[in-house]
């Protein structure tokens, strides 16, 4: 399992039974899995969840490229397999309102999408849908009246996080308001051919929101949004034992609060995380095992592997293949941790790739391909 898709799944839930962003009551989020052998179980746990947060950790778009060990081997089967676009999913027996708004999920460096639509009652919806690199996605349409004083957002364990919301108030801008009275300002978006506006903000993964504003063409404030939710636990929370200093710059540390929980940061801000309490450790929501939890930053790549993993290899569809080295964890956990660079000019997402596990011997331990994901909503 290369993608972190259930992972956010277990820690959106968990944030939502905190403290993170109030959605309206009542969404029908739905979750979509690239792995056949996990989607049937995934579908019935998410079905029918008022999910709180899209909180998808996954990799980033490929931009910084630190040297790397890179070789040939044999070209991984990857072809890609179509999945179902989300926004046509989420539109079942709807009727659009509007254009479509196309933003950034800074948490995934990817597209996903808001807008508005009609259900056959002629109820306004306001819906979302969120795809990550890997092929995982949420979509999901909640009545617009209760969406009007909600506020959702991306993954929060990630170096930005991006806030949305919807309102029929005659507002022209809005700000997050951080703890500390810092205002950092966001965009608001008329949807044409309705009276809704929709308004997103990104800001720092490590700053405490205490609310939003949204504020009229004079200045004055509208609509005052209270945020009772704070920076994740997990990135306040004192770490157990000493930090595990990964190459390529990367420092892993172990917290128990709330869960036991590998936070990965990359020059002291977060990059993503790994559950890893034992109900969680490289298990599905299905309860079947997979070897390996892979992450793409940049062009970092790094994640958790079955114990006794010496080296992972990722294989690219021409036959490049980029190493990490794998140690054990520190902290007794049982997994091998791992991290690479690679040096490549596209993302490895699109073309698919597979990670290959060896022991100390050079002894092959297990695959894991990731098929290719063609890109939407560009």
């Amino acid at each position: 399992m290369t993608d972190e898709l259930e992972t956010g799944l277990r820690a959106t839930l968990s944030h939502a039974a905190r403290s993170a962003p109030v959605l309206p009551d009542g969404l029908a989020a739905q979750l979509i899995t690239r792995s056949r052998r996990r989607r049937a179980r995934a579908r019935s746990l998410a079905a029918g969840l008022a999910l709180v947060a899209i909180a998808v950790p996954a990799g980033l778009v490929a931009r910084d490229r630190p040297e790397g060990d890179v070789s040939t081997a044999t070209a991984a089967e990857t072809q890609a397999r179509r999945e179902p676009d989300p926004y046509v999913l989420a539109m079942a027996g709807l009727t659009p309102l509007g254009r479509r708004l196309i933003v950034l999920d800074p948490s995934e460096d990817a597209p996903m999408l808001l807008w508005f639509a009609r259900d056959a009652k002629g109820a306004t919806l306001f819906c979302t849908a969120n795809r990550n690199r890997a092929g995982g996605s949420f979509y999901g349409c909640d009545e617009a009246a209760r969406s009007s004083i909600g506020v959702g957002s991306t993954s929060v364990i990630a170096g930005e996080v991006l806030y949305y919301g919807a309102t029929d108030a005659d507002v022209t801008s809005m700000a997050a308001v951080a703890a500390d009275g810092k205002k950092i300002p966001g965009t608001v978006t008329r949807v044409d051919g309705t009276p809704w506006r929709i308004w997103t903000v990104t800001v720092p993964g490590l700053a405490a929101i205490g609310s939003f504003e949204l504020t009229g063409a004079r200045g004055q404030v509208v609509n005052r949004i209270e945020h009772h939710g704070s920076v994740a636990g997990e990135l306040t929370a004192p770490p157990v034992g000493p930090a595990e200093e990964m190459p390529h710059g990367l420092v892993v540390t172990l917290v128990t609060t709330p869960d036991e929980t590998l936070i990965w940061r990359l020059n002291g801000q977060p990059m993503s995380m790994n559950l890893v309490r034992p109900a969680d450790l490289l298990t599905d929501l299905g309860g079947h095992a997979f070897p390996v939890s892979m992450t793409s930053r940049g062009a970092r790549w790094y994640g958790i592997a079955q114990a006794g993993t010496a080296r992972v290899d990722l294989v690219l569809p021409d036959g490049t293949t980029a190493t990490a080295t794998a140690r054990p964890d520190r902290w007794g956990i049982g997994v091998s941790l791992f991290s690479g660079v690679y040096r490549h000019g596209t993302d490895i997402y699109q073309e698919g790739f597979e990670l290959v596990g060896y022991d100390e011997a050079g002894t092959v331990l297990w695959r894991d391909p990731q098929p290719a994901v063609p890109p939407l909503w560009q």
